[in-house]
């Protein structure tokens, strides 16, 4: 469980939505009504149940993970699954209704189901590495702008209904292997835990991503590893068991691999890139393909 309280953190910009709270729950389970004093988006992100009955005053809407839930005062709502459930819930004062309407985000909307896009499995994965560094100034404000911006994605990428049951499987695989990636996920487990195949499984696995399940996994881990470098004084065998690498020197082979620089030489560039800008007859094209290696598409 990761919960963090922004309620008293300082912004240095304005913010036109700030959140009060984010927690990520693994493995949530209860089916007893609630109450709230606040507004609460929740992304029922992965279950292996696939499909749960949300009720809001009684009356029971039927949604397929992964989905957004709402809550606001003034209502009673139960969620009811066979199995716990992951959820990412984003919380707001109540005093921010109009405000949230206005961005497209209606709490009196009962829930949409959404298409976990690589897009929004990366700005989940940098929302949790900002969780973990939220108290230094200028992250909350980050966080209030990510938030947002993974509500407002997941709107965008509303679950085409004629998607097959197959595609909705592998992006709901694709989904729990982008939150694990400072675990050790068992793509087995995985797969038979959606009542696949190994076979079924790599077959529509290769219909919608280009990589393979471990490269899809590594590429995240680096991706992490990059902003662990640029935001963090972490020493490189601290990122290496962080994002359960077997060893640092592991890490350090298949970081160059992917970005064709050493962790060092990237955290050098990285912290240089942001220290000034570019100097007068500097060639800006050389600038944006160095910052391209940092971020293996």
């Amino acid at each position: 469980m990761r919960y963090i309280q922004m309620g008293d953190q300082v912004r240095l910009l304005p913010s036109p939505l700030p959140v009060s709270s984010i927690a990520y729950l693994p493995d949530n389970f209860h089916n007893h009504p609630t109450t709230h004093t606040r507004i609460d988006f929740g992304l029922e992100l992965a279950s292996e149940a696939g499909f749960a009955e949300y009720s809001i005053d009684g009356q029971t809407f039927g949604k397929q993970f992964p989905w957004c839930s709402t809550r606001m005062p003034g209502h009673v709502y139960r969620m009811s699954t066979k199995k716990p459930w992951d959820v990412l819930v984003f919380t707001f004062e109540a005093s921010n209704l109009e405000p949230l309407r206005k961005f497209g985000l209606d709490p009196a909307n009962p829930g949409w189901e959404f298409r976990m896009t690589p897009e929004i499995s990366a700005r989940i994965s940098r929302l949790f590495l900002l969780m973990d560094s939220y108290r230094i100034p200028g992250h909350a404000d980050q966080l209030d702008l990510l938030s947002l911006e993974i509500l407002r994605m997941t709107l965008l990428c509303r679950r085409d209904e004629t998607a097959s049951p197959e595609e909705i499987l592998i992006h709901r695989i694709a989904s729990c292997l982008a939150t694990q990636i400072r675990e050790k996920p068992s793509l087995d487990s995985l797969i038979r835990k959606h009542n696949l195949s190994r076979r079924t499984f790599f077959r529509h696995w290769k219909k919608y991503y280009d990589s393979s399940p471990w490269e899809f996994i590594l590429k995240k881990r680096i991706e992490t590893a990059v902003r662990l470098l640029q935001e963090t004084e972490m020493r490189i065998y601290e990122i290496a068991d962080r994002l359960q690498f077997v060893d640092s020197s592991y890490f350090c082979r298949q970081f160059r691999r992917m970005t064709g620089m050493t962790p060092n030489e990237c955290r050098r560039s990285l912290r240089s890139e942001t220290s000034h800008s570019p100097e007068r007859g500097e060639n800006p094209d050389r600038r944006r393909k160095e910052r391209r290696k940092l971020h293996p598409s």
